[in-house]
Order: structure tokens, then C-alpha cells, then sequence
């Protein structure tokens, strides 16, 4: 039987990236949302939107947004997949070998896994009897992203320190043109409602993809993700903890019709 530590690394990292590409539904409408803008939403800044994908991973996001953004900053602490996004970085992408926090300084990524599998999973803790660690910079990504851009799209997926990034965005998140797409998940941010709120006081409907439609969220929508039998990439079962937070009146156009494969 084939372990995971048996598998070179590139070749793992190729694989999370692929299984992203065919099983995650907000990564093909991410690859569709320059045409959905242009249609719906004709008004839409595309060539001055500014991307940050934070949490970058093996760069997924990252690649499909510099196909029209006109900056990508990639924001990945772990030291081994930042490497690896400057390995395979394309032009107008920062690679930014931080985290994302409310504040600037110094913390530890921490996961419970020993062979490396998880470490794209890892998040901010406490390093104590944690079964890997890796010390980190902080940064506000008020620091990182150059002031007043006309449009900006930020991706957040950091294992349960979403608050912390989204405080740290500070007027950014004034942005007219504004999409932030965020995964949330209550075993790691028990406090998520509260992130429901924050964003709400900043003008911000929260959305989900559901059957080809985008459509409105809650909360409760949170509770109820769960894996399907065959884990977060099974096919009739896909993992429903991103969110879309959007101006409302970007969220009724873009959920004027299909907005791509589900």
C-alpha cells in the first residue's frame, strides 16, 4: 500500500493542485468570473483588480487569477509551498512568505501530522505538542497590498484565523468593487457568525454556489457542510464551506443566471 510520505513531494503537490481544478465549484467559477464580469457587471475595473490569495497553497487560485487580474499577491507561510510558488510563479504574482494576521509580528504553523501529507492544511497555534511547527511572520494585508486599488478579489483560507485576516484588511475591505471569497468551517472558527456580522457591517452579502446558481447564505449554511463518504473531493458530495462575500448589488446581477458548473 502506497503511503503518502511514499509519494515524491512535487508529485503530491501536482496532485492537491489537480484535485482542486476538477472537484471544487468555486474554483471553476473563479475561472469564469472575468467573462461572468464582463456580461453581468460591465462596470467592473478587470484590468486594475488586485488579487490576493491567502493561504495560497500550491497556488491554484493564485495561477487562475493572474490570468486577468492585474496583480496576484500570494500570501504562504509555509515555508517548503512558498518555495514552490516561486518555483512555479508567473509574471505579476508576489510571493509573499507571511501570514495574514490582524497585526503585525511573529507566530508558529502547527499541524498534528508527521509525514508532511497535512501540511498544506497547517494553521496558526500554539507549537506545543504539535507534531510539526515552522515560526512565522505576520503582516496586515493592509501592509502587503498597496493602497486604494480600483477592484480587488481576496481568497482566504487559513484553518480558523479568517477574523484575524479580515481585520487586518483595514480600509481594503471599503473596496467598491469587492469579492472576497473565504472558506469557513465550524470545527476550526466556532466563532464564524460573528465573521458573518463583521462583514455584514461592512455592506457585504454573504453567498454560496449551489447547483449552477449563485445564491444567498446564512450561518446555519455552515453548520450544515459536511464531508460526503468519500471525503472533501467526492464528487456527489462536494465540500460547501467557501463563501462569497459581495456588494449586493454585484450579488444580484452575478445570481441573475448560472454562474458556471456547480
Amino acid at each position: 500500500m502506497t503511503r503518502n510520505a511514499d509519494i515524491p513531494k512535487d508529485l503530491r503537490l501536482t496532485l492537491w493542485d489537480l484535485a482542486y481544478r476538477l472537484a471544487e465549484r468555486e474554483k471553476r467559477w473563479v475561472d469564469r468570473l472575468p467573462q461572468l464580469l464582463r456580461r453581468r457587471v460591465p462596470d467592473w475595473p478587470l484590468d486594475r483588480t488586485v488579487a490576493v490569495d491567502v493561504g495560497a497553497n500550491v497556488g491554484t487560485y493564485s495561477r487562475s487569477l493572474a490570468r486577468w487580474c492585474r496583480q496576484v499577491h500570494a500570501i504562504e507561510p509555509n515555508r517548503a509551498l512558498a518555495d514552490n510558488l516561486r518555483r512555479a510563479a508567473q509574471e505579476d504574482v508576489a510571493i509573499h512568505p507571511v501570514a495574514a494576521g490582524r497585526a503585525a509580528g511573529t507566530a508558529y504553523l502547527t499541524d498534528q501530522s508527521v509525514d508532511g501529507h497535512r501540511r498544506p492544511l497547517a494553521r496558526l497555534g500554539d507549537p506545543a505538542g504539535a507534531a510539526w511547527s515552522q515560526a512565522c511572520t505576520v503582516q496586515r494585508l493592509d501592509a502587503i497590498v498597496p493602497p486604494g486599488p480600483a477592484a480587488l478579489f481576496v481568497k482566504i483560507d487559513t484553518e480558523g484565523t479568517e477574523a484575524d485576516v479580515i481585520e487586518g484588511m483595514g480600509e481594503l475591505l471599503a473596496t467598491d468593487f469587492l469579492i472576497l471569497m473565504i472558506e469557513i468551517e465550524a470545527r476550526h472558527n466556532p466563532g464564524y457568525p460573528a465573521l458573518f456580522d463583521r462583514l455584514a457591517r461592512a455592506g457585504l452579502t454573504a453567498n454560496r454556489l449551489f447547483l449552477r446558481r449563485l445564491i444567498p447564505a446564512a450561518p446555519g449554511d455552515v453548520a450544515k457542510s459536511a464531508r460526503g463518504p468519500g471525503g472533501r473531493f467526492h464528487s456527489l458530495w462536494p465540500w460547501g464551506n467557501n463563501y462569497i462575500f459581495l456588494r449586493s448589488a454585484v450579488a444580484a446581477r452575478l445570481a441573475a443566471r448560472p454562474a458556471g458548473p456547480a
